[in-house]
């Protein structure tokens, strides 16, 4: 098994190959009154989303993404399970690795307008790529034509200089 690749901003190896997305969609059973967007009944409430990174043909890497208006409703059901809203990775190799990452969803749509830390979390990335985007030569990049990104501590936590 091959291990060129790094966590959290991923790059392959040469022989990795990421087949198309997959989907699968929900539909709503009643109509769904949200602040954010209202549902009409028969149309779509949830989507489930899932790459699978494989290696030789094996899947070395899955990200999957359920996005629901609730629980309740569905065609067919789903969940959030046990651990409520999250984020999960899952790593195929020596050893595995599974992650749940959890805090990143606000609790109510109410204080997600105010403040949603994980459009927090995604802004973080876009704004430390600034530095690396602003000196690359012109033209398209992808992640692999630019250094590995990392976040930097809030200056109230960065160590006295």
């Amino acid at each position: 098994m091959s291990s060129d690749f790094c966590l959290i901003f991923v790059s392959f190896p040469q022989n990795a190959a990421i087949p198309p997305l997959a989907t699968y969609p929900n539909r709503s059973t009643s109509d769904i009154d949200s602040d954010v967007l209202p549902i009409t009944a028969g149309t779509v409430a949830a989507r489930r989303f899932r790459w699978d990174a494989l290696v030789d043909g094996e899947p070395v890497i899955t990200a999957a993404v359920n996005w629901l208006m609730g629980e309740a409703d569905l065609e067919p059901a789903w969940t959030f399970g046990e651990h409520g809203e999250r984020f999960e990775l899952e790593i195929s190799g020596d050893p595995d690795v599974s992650l749940i990452f959890k805090g990143l969803h606000p609790e109510s749509v109410a204080q997600g307008l105010q403040r949603n830390p994980g459009i927090v979390a995604t802004a973080n990335h876009c704004v430390n790529a600034i530095p690396y985007v602003c000196a690359a030569e012109p033209g398209i990049k992808t992640y692999l034509d630019l250094p590995l990104l990392a976040g930097r501590p809030a200056p109230k936590l960065a160590a006295a200089q």
